[in-house]
């Protein structure tokens, strides 16, 4: 009875340590974006402003003069970023005085504001842009942060739930955490570019992924069809989305008892997410079947040794040395056969990462010291290798966040069987002393 009475009370520590260090890093994640966070923005968050801009004040002049990028991502981030667009229009600016500002930039400018601007500083300021005759509103890019970190958080929620439905005496919450702070360009995303689909698609992501496993270990029919609207939105966010529908109906096949049962329930979901992509279409272009994303002046698609090299292994950019525990998550994933919807998951993840090896930028074949015309746009190549390994670096290690969430549940299930392993030696050596 002593005996049990102190493993219960060792379990108890080591659960209390496991939420202590969650609380504890995402108290410090939190304090990091209030003091350290910038609202600028640059390259892919430009488009998604304008994009809420058209949705929300079509009659609004542009922030910028060529609107041909814009056209080629995605809408569910700024489709999602109405919700706070309008409740701070209708709830908070009538009630406020904006303060309006100037900034005349420096010609082609990289950022918009052209200085770094504090996260905490965005509220009730509008910026004039002399170079554009545009404004900056601070309630647009208000409405864009907001879903950027409320997604953040939700995802971080939703992997603690998914990780709780495992039913073990150690959650392993801190892991999650420790992901977060261990993926240094997510991480950089959270902090310097919020404003881009990312911290979105991590959250659509999430969502997914409990309303998934929920789904497939209860059996329930509501938490299938909420996978399926959750899968839909980050199929909306990012491309990766609608092939991971294809994946899942694939591998279902394999491991579910009523494959066509589970799939019907997250039908529902993804043609909501396609009506909402043929409707922003029809409103923003004219055309419903406007699929801007498909082109190829971004993005080309082929195999090219070196690029599969530098996404996966080169010590500059690949994600085995940037996001580490996404790469051994994946491995846990796969690791336990009994585990069917890990299983699932993390052949999808395998994939989807096979497929981003297969989708080059643009850039990465500009020659050095010149000048692409991307839609008429001048962009500058880059000039030196450095360079293109950064593209690559950002690249590859954004679009991977998007299985963090996937990833997690494998490095819990890694660290399960550890301290399985651990403890039975621990009683092993206690028998051979007696």
């Amino acid at each position: 009875m002593k005996v049990l009475g102190l493993g219960i009370q060792e379990s108890r520590f080591w659960r209390f340590a496991d939420f202590a260090i969650f609380a504890g890093l995402l108290i410090a994640l939190a304090f990091t974006i209030f003091s350290q966070a910038v609202a600028n923005l640059q390259a892919d968050s430009i488009d998604y402003y304008s994009m809420l801009q058209k949705l929300a004040e079509p009659e609004a002049k542009p922030i910028v003069s060529s609107l041909h990028f814009m056209q080629q991502r995605l809408p569910g981030y700024p489709i999602a970023a109405l919700i706070p667009y309008y409740f701070a229009s209708f709830f908070i600016e009538p009630l406020v005085q904006a303060e309006e500002l100037t900034d005349f930039g420096q010609g082609f400018q990289t950022a918009i504001p052209s200085r770094p601007f504090p996260l905490r500083e965005v509220f009730f300021k509008n910026i004039l842009l002399p170079l554009s005759d545009a404004v900056l509103e601070w309630k647009v890019l208000f409405a864009l942060l907001f879903t950027s970190y409320a997604m953040l958080f939700a995802g971080i929620f939703y992997t603690l739930k998914a990780l709780l439905l495992e039913k073990t005496k150690i959650a392993w919450a801190s892991l999650i955490m420790v992901a977060v702070f261990a993926s240094s360009v997510f991480l950089q995303n959270i902090i310097l570019t919020p404003a881009y689909a990312t911290l979105a698609a991590f959250g659509f992501s999430a969502v997914f992924c409990y309303f998934f496993i929920k789904g497939f270990l209860e059996k329930s029919q509501k938490a299938g069809i909420l996978a399926g609207i959750a899968l839909g939105f980050l199929a909306l966010a990012r491309p990766e989305g609608f092939l991971l529908f294809a994946l899942l109906a694939f591998f279902l096949l394999f491991y579910a008892k009523k494959p066509l049962g589970f799939l019907k329930t997250l039908l529902p979901g993804i043609a909501l997410a396609f009506g909402l992509l043929l409707a922003y279409n029809f409103l923003v272009f004219g055309n419903a079947l406007h699929f801007g994303f498909l082109a190829s002046d971004i993005n080309t698609f082929g195999f090219d040794a070196g690029f599969a090299f530098k996404s996966l292994f080169h010590p500059e950019s690949g994600i085995l040395f940037w996001s580490p525990l996404i790469v051994i998550g994946i491995i846990g994933l796969l690791a336990f056969p009994e585990k069917k919807h890990l299983r699932i998951l993390g052949f999808c993840s395998l994939a989807l990462i096979l497929f981003l090896l297969f989708r080059i930028p643009i850039m990465y074949y500009c020659t050095e010291n010149t000048v692409l015309s991307m839609g008429g746009v001048p962009v500058s190549c880059f000039a030196g290798e450095a360079q293109k390994l950064s593209l690559v670096r950002s690249d590859i290690n954004r679009y991977v966040s998007v299985l963090l969430p996937f990833a997690i549940l494998g490095l819990a299930e890694l660290a399960r069987h550890a301290s399985k392993l651990l403890a039975g030696k621990n009683q092993l050596k206690k028998q051979k002393k007696r």
